[in-house]
């Protein structure tokens, strides 16, 4: 536990969460690449919801996470690998200009990419 909250505190707790989460999703929101995933989306639960996921995933905020299942909440979106590259790709920007340490940021790389089975619904082959 220990080492989880110190991962939390890394990203400066719940600020620092509140700060990547933001930065995150204006930079998913301009991609038009991805815009189309987000439309008719309520934008401040979806980062509720984001703020709360990882901060499950680092250990911190009130240690549960209470939206649907990812599968569920991906459901008819139609994401492919394509997408879920991009969007990983824009976490990792983000951390690497909010300067998150690189351990840190290889740490939610990897919790990210283990979820993308749950999240893409549609192969790019």
């Amino acid at each position: 536990m220990q080492i989880e909250q110190t991962m939390y505190q890394a990203v400066g707790g719940e600020a620092g969460l509140n700060t990547l989460v933001n930065e995150f999703y204006t930079r998913l929101w301009a991609d038009p690449d991805l815009k189309g995933y987000f439309e008719g989306v309520d934008k401040d639960a979806l980062k509720r919801h984001q703020r709360a996921f990882l901060a499950v995933a680092l250990g911190g905020g009130n240690g549960h996470y209470d939206g649907n299942s990812l599968p569920v909440a991906h459901t008819g979106l139609n994401i492919t690998d394509d997408a879920f590259d991009k969007v990983a790709h824009h976490l990792w920007m983000t951390m690497k200009e909010l300067k998150v340490d690189g351990s840190l940021m290889g740490i939610i790389a990897g919790f990210v990419e283990g979820k993308r089975s749950s999240v893409v619904m549609v192969t790019d082959y």
